[in-house]
């Protein structure tokens, strides 16, 4: 199967396309239907080059907006900390920032003052590399992942 070249017109399709993903509702089956609909009167491609870009662009679209990024040492080590004390004031948390890696990971909330993990941030400290841990002197998780 062969793809048209990249021209101008292409790009904007492409320009559309972008736009039209970002407006689609998260349900799976029905934002399959709508682009499916969209795709067959938009695209400049044959029906089989449909039925791959189609594919292509789904994955793609949706991996630029669940692509995981690493937790910086500031978010770690608020992980740490949530994961031991359990709800804590913001003037104790020991990193700001790193709580706001945490809650844009969705592995933390805030709210009137206080931050928590969420139960994925649970998860996510229990399952924690021990070496990665021990190597950083991260005695108190260790002893509460030990106690548990």
């Amino acid at each position: 199967m062969k793809l048209h070249p990249q021209d101008a017109s292409f790009d904007d399709y492409v320009a559309r396309r972008r736009a039209f993903v970002a407006t689609l509702p998260a349900e799976p089956k029905e934002r399959l239907r709508l682009f499916k609909e969209w795709t067959d009167a938009n695209s400049p491609f044959s029906p089989s080059e449909k039925l791959a870009n189609l594919k292509r662009a789904l994955f793609e679209d949706d991996m630029e907006a669940i692509t995981a990024k690493p937790l910086s040492p500031a978010a770690i080590e608020v992980l740490g900390q949530l994961y031991v004390n359990g709800p804590t004031w913001d003037g104790n948390i020991c990193s700001k920032a790193g709580r706001g890696d945490l809650c844009a990971a969705g592995l933390a909330w805030h709210a009137h003052g206080y931050a928590n993990l969420t139960q994925e941030g649970v998860r996510v400290a229990v399952e924690w590399d021990r070496a990665y841990l021990r190597e950083r002197n991260y005695d108190r998780w260790l002893k509460k992942l030990r106690d548990s």
